[in-house]
């Protein structure tokens, strides 16, 4: 990884990202690399309260947390047209109605700007984690209103709570991938998005889409998902 090119972890809710932050921040510690190329929250000195913002000097070789793809792509714009050198593959230019030349920033491609992983995990599991770990566990439940236990709901109860809830950071279990790799950015159409909302077809295939260009790794499929990372990310070590 390095400024040029750096490597982006996407950490997606409840999917086991909490070991794999620590990992790249040993394996960025083995390779030399200083505190301040770095951003992954709660390591390296990075605060622990700021999950989602990309801080706006962002100059680093590795991001590591709960971000959005967008807003990597936004800071890349910023690094790249401020901080590196115009090359042809970052930077274009087009001709104004006006006649006059104007400088653009394309980033189509995001594997040439900079690497990236995901995880996933069998999503009823996933949002069964998310769901206790944000209104049931000490010190993240709900002040104003008491939740239901997971084992004492029944498929219609999911159907009907789940997009009605959200945690005291107005956080949601749902379409997390979308999250990430969408570009909503309203966490309420995100939360309550559906097959029959008019934005999930496309949502879903620009999701899948930025994904495919990640390597992804799967919470349920450790030692596969540990020959993959051995493979394309050697750099991270045995993990």
């Amino acid at each position: 990884p390095s400024i040029e090119r750096p490597f982006v972890f996407f950490h997606n809710r409840k999917c086991g990202g909490t070991t794999l932050r620590a990992a790249i921040s040993t394996a960025a510690r083995r390779h030399n690399m200083t505190n301040n190329t770095l951003w992954i929250p709660c390591h390296g000195g990075v605060s622990c309260d700021n999950f989602d913002n990309i801080p706006s000097e962002s100059y680093r070789s590795i991001y590591a947390s709960h971000i959005n793809y967008e807003d990597v792509v936004r800071a890349r714009r910023r690094v790249n047209y401020t901080k590196i050198a115009r090359k042809k593959d970052f930077i274009g230019q087009m001709i104004l109605s006006s006649g006059r030349n104007a400088t653009y920033y394309h980033l189509n491609n995001h594997h040439q700007h900079f690497s990236c992983l995901t995880n996933i995990r069998d999503t009823v599991s996933r949002v069964v984690s998310c769901y206790n770990y944000r209104f049931l566990q000490n010190g993240n439940r709900m002040a104003s209103w008491e939740m239901p236990n997971t084992t004492e709901m029944t498929a219609d109860d999911w159907t009907v709570l789940l997009p009605r809830a959200y945690d005291r950071y107005s956080g949601g279990c749902n379409n997390e991938m979308l999250r990430t790799f969408g570009n909503l950015n309203d966490e309420t159409m995100i939360n309550t998005l559906t097959r029959n909302s008019p934005f999930f077809e496309s949502e879903l295939r620009r999701a899948t889409g930025r994904m495919s260009q990640c390597i992804i790794v799967d919470l349920d499929r450790c030692k596969e998902s540990n020959a993959v990372l051995r493979y394309y990310l050697p750099w991270l070590g045995n993990g």
